[in-house]
């Protein structure tokens, strides 16, 4: 819902209803996205859509209701930060079978080192919309010295 509602709101934007849900599709989130301790590899993605929506609400003067920006920026701070535990540095591919095929690429740890493209592709455009993201999100109040990641 997250991809979706930030694509819409590009294109039609004078409905507050798509804007609202796609706040709330967060919202309702965001505590369990912060507590989670795996690497769940949709997670900055979605969080960055979001953020996007909301960066596109304030650019378009469109009310913003019952949302906390900072819980946005803190939560994707965190979970930039623990995305990397997925990724494969060479210290952690060193152990594995075929070192050149998996050495920097993301995994899913808490499912055998699993390696799908599916997995890497939402890790990458996760940390994609986070660099392209990032001096706004700066503006906006991001706290980048607590979570130690810069692009």
């Amino acid at each position: 819902m997250a991809y979706s509602l930030n694509e819409i709101t590009k294109y039609i934007t004078d409905r507050q209803d798509h804007y609202d849900f796609a706040l709330r599709n967060a919202k309702v989130n965001l505590q369990n996205i912060a507590e989670r301790d795996t690497t769940w590899h949709t997670y900055l993605e979605l969080l960055m859509a979001t953020f996007e929506v909301y960066d596109r609400m304030m650019n378009n003067q469109i009310p913003v209701v019952d949302f906390e920006i900072q819980d946005l920026l803190d939560t994707i701070g965190i979970r930039a930060q623990r995305q990397l535990n997925g990724f494969f540095f060479p210290e952690y591919a060193m152990y594995m079978k075929n070192l050149q095929r998996i050495l920097n690429t993301f995994m899913v740890r808490h499912d055998g080192y699993r390696i799908r493209i599916d997995d890497v592709q939402h890790n990458i455009g996760g940390y994609y919309l986070y660099y392209n993201n990032y001096e706004k999100m700066l503006s906006y109040g991001f706290r980048n010295d607590i979570y130690e990641i810069k692009p």
